[in-house]
């Protein structure tokens, strides 16, 4: 109602990170996030109703590239995964020595994100691999000091 200026945190009753917000007026909106979450008000947000969560609609590994990037000292790293499997999420340096190890356990399909510090590591240039059933996929990142 005041061009953005003022915003009042609410409950939206999912535990989904949300990521955008958008009204088309004072009263009618929706935000968007993670594993497909959307969530639609029409009582400018005192009250979000969850409209639709798109499940099974992944068909396909995927290895998104490390946010920030470069960074200091943390970064994400977001993955998905089509269907159940073991999940291996593993940090490499750039001799191929590895660093850390970031997941290794079973996930269910879905949409996902490993934290990475390299407050201990110095600059240079780090891989992250993925490592799910057949399918394996290795990404350069860069930690600046």
């Amino acid at each position: 109602m005041d061009g953005e200026t003022n915003w009042t945190s609410q409950t939206s009753r999912t535990n989904a990170w949300l990521r955008s917000v958008h009204f088309t007026d004072q009263n009618f909106g929706w935000t968007v996030g993670e594993r497909g979450t959307i969530l639609h008000t029409t009582n400018g947000g005192v009250s979000f109703v969850e409209e639709e969560q798109i499940d099974g609609i992944l068909t396909e590994y995927n290895l998104s590239n490390n946010f920030p990037n470069p960074f200091n000292p943390s970064t994400k790293i977001k993955y998905s995964i089509p269907q159940s499997s073991q999940v291996v999420v593993k940090v490499f340096d750039i001799l191929g020595y590895e660093i850390a190890t970031l997941i290794d356990e079973e996930k269910s399909a879905g949409v996902y994100r490993a934290d990475f510090t390299g407050a201990n590591l110095t600059s240079g240039i780090y891989f992250y691999k993925l490592q799910a059933r057949d399918f394996v996929e290795t990404k350069k990142m860069l930690l600046l000091k």
